[in-house]
């Protein structure tokens, strides 16, 4: 390979997630991720006939049974162009994923993480520079609070286990946690203790940590709500039938998600359609997609695979992805970032739709740390069998 398809195929993947970030927060178009995915269909043609074999690595098993069960769907309930469309974006970016990691497992084991973390920060501190709009949630460069809040839970859990201890660990990780509590994301504030579950044994010293930083925490949402800051922590304390509380209106569009998947158990609603609730399920219960204070998806991207693929398509993917979670905590990820970049974003997906959605940063952290993860495992199972 050339030195600059060399260097593109290295970085893609950072790249990516780097793009779609930004395309998120509105500053950047979506063409520019679709010109990445545009450029890796000849690639695809052109490793197809160079080393097919690539594909058939372990490690993307859970890459080609998603796209099979796409194409399957495609052909059998969604034939629209609309549907190739998604299954084409989706292929796409599995490949993509594929050749990326087949050739550079190592540089990215030891450099996507940190990108992501100094990308982060510098998008975040930017973030914080130019909105001061500090009053009730913060949302930083994006325009919800939740996208901040969700980013900073990941890049807190990636400082916590790619950073030795010192000043600089300790700086990021203050800063992290500061604003994704300033968010006011629940599941910012769930991945936060999951970092720590990971990261750590539990022990009387870690018993007494916790102890100590729930009773910072509460100090620190007690002065926050007294300023209208609106924090994970206090959403998660108050009564779920307030209007800050544990659901917060989740509760109602999930109950009208599976009224939607009732409807077309079967052959579910189109590829197109992976974070939808029909409007004649909401004109049912007075509820319009224009109302500002409720947003018209699942908020549950379990859900949402079931309105997308039908009950059938949508199990199996389920239970396959449930699978190869497993699978990683079982055989154990040598690196703990990349498993916590994994379980972080399959678990946060209960509570938002973007597990399924192809140009979400979201979902690819996902798509991305799991066949990484998978890779590592089987390469370091690999050097551990005697020669």
């Amino acid at each position: 390979m050339s030195s600059i398809l060399d260097n593109f195929i290295k970085y893609t993947i950072p790249a990516f997630w780097i793009v779609l970030l930004v395309v998120q927060a509105g500053i950047i178009p979506k063409i520019v991720a679709y010109s990445i995915l545009g450029i890796y269909i000849f690639l695809t043609v052109l490793f197809l006939f160079n080393n097919p074999r690539l594909f058939m690595h372990k490690a993307f098993t859970v890459l080609i049974i998603m796209s099979i069960a796409t194409l399957l769907y495609f052909l059998m309930f969604d034939p629209t162009l609309a549907g190739f469309e998604y299954f084409a974006a989706r292929t796409v970016t599995f490949t993509m994923l594929a050749i990326a990691i087949y050739y550079y497992h190592d540089f990215l084991v030891e450099n996507y993480v940190k990108i992501i973390i100094w990308f982060g920060f510098a998008f975040l501190l930017y973030g914080v520079m130019t909105n001061h709009n500090f009053g009730g949630r913060y949302s930083g460069p994006f325009w919800n609070p939740n996208s901040l809040g969700w980013v900073a839970s990941l890049l807190f859990g990636l400082t916590l286990f790619e950073f030795e201890k010192g000043r600089k660990k300790y700086l990021l990780l203050i800063f992290f946690l500061a604003l994704a509590l300033m968010s006011g994301s629940r599941a910012a504030f769930g991945g936060i203790v999951l970092a720590f579950l990971i990261n750590g044994q539990i022990s009387l010293k870690s018993l007494l940590f916790l102890i100590f930083a729930f009773i910072i925490l509460m100090i620190g949402q007690k002065v926050a709500s007294q300023y209208g800051f609106h924090t994970g922590l206090e959403r998660l304390i108050t009564s779920e039938h307030t209007k800050h509380g544990l659901l917060s209106g989740r509760e109602s569009e999930w109950i009208y998600s599976l009224e939607a998947i009732m409807k077309q158990p079967i052959s579910g609603y189109g590829l197109d359609h992976y974070a939808h609730i029909p409007d004649e399920i909401l004109r049912k219960h007075g509820v319009f997609r224009v109302d500002r204070g409720f947003a018209a998806n699942p908020h549950n991207s379990f859900l949402a695979v079931m309105i997308q693929f039908g009950l059938v398509f949508g199990t199996f993917i389920l239970a396959m992805l449930i699978y190869y979670i497993g699978k990683i905590i079982v055989k154990g990820c040598p690196r703990k970032s990349l498993l916590f970049m994994t379980i972080y974003s399959f678990l946060s997906a209960g509570v938002e739709s973007y597990l399924f959605s192809v140009s979400g940063f979201e979902g690819f952290t996902f798509w991305s740390a799991l066949p990484l993860c998978l890779m590592t495992i089987y390469t370091h199972n690999r050097k551990k069998v005697p020669s």
